[in-house]
């Protein structure tokens, strides 16, 4: 298991050019069968909200924080608990991409609530997010994710219908 931690390098390759190795200090092998488990194990103390109207959704490394309520108390916290999670992840030295941060509200009304906020800075607030897969439109109506597989399922389709066409015999 140590080996599978520790002393691990990596190296660069842009076009013909490679970079010269490094050590990998953080983190597991991506794609592996125990890196899941591992990080479920790191992620084991990670803050739960103090409300119940907010939850932490978590898959993999894959993080959602929902909140039901008024939308004038909704963002404060969310704030409030974004506070505490991000000095949590500085704690534990997890880094996080907030250029991929994002917050929808999913709701009928057309005001968007005040803005949120991970490290000091603003998360922006967006029509649509893509969690585990699924796109989720701020009316819950899934018209964008059924059309994005719709047209999937009809390019796999017409990449089969074409393999058939070229080699008949496949079946």
């Amino acid at each position: 298991m140590a080996t599978y931690l520790r002393g691990r390098r990596f190296a660069v390759r842009v076009g013909s050019n490679l970079s010269s190795e490094r050590a990998i200090a953080a983190g597991v092998v991506q794609g592996s069968k125990v890196g899941p488990k591992l990080f479920n194990i790191y992620v084991n103390d990670i803050l739960s909200p103090r409300n119940c109207q907010t939850r932490l959704c978590l898959f993999a490394d894959d993080t959602a924080v929902m909140s039901t309520g008024a939308s004038n108390n909704i963002t404060d916290e969310l704030n409030s608990y974004l506070d505490l999670l991000g000095k949590w992840v500085i704690s534990w030295k997890i880094k996080v991409n907030t250029e991929k941060c994002q917050a929808v509200y999913f709701s009928r009304r057309r005001n968007i609530p005040d803005s949120l906020k991970l490290y000091r800075r603003a998360i922006p607030w967006r029509d649509s997010t893509k969690y585990l897969g699924v796109i989720l439109d701020k009316r819950l109506t899934f018209k964008q994710h059924i059309t994005n597989t719709r047209q999937k399922s009809m390019q796999q389709n017409l990449f089969y219908t074409h393999s058939l066409a070229e080699n008949p015999n496949s079946l």
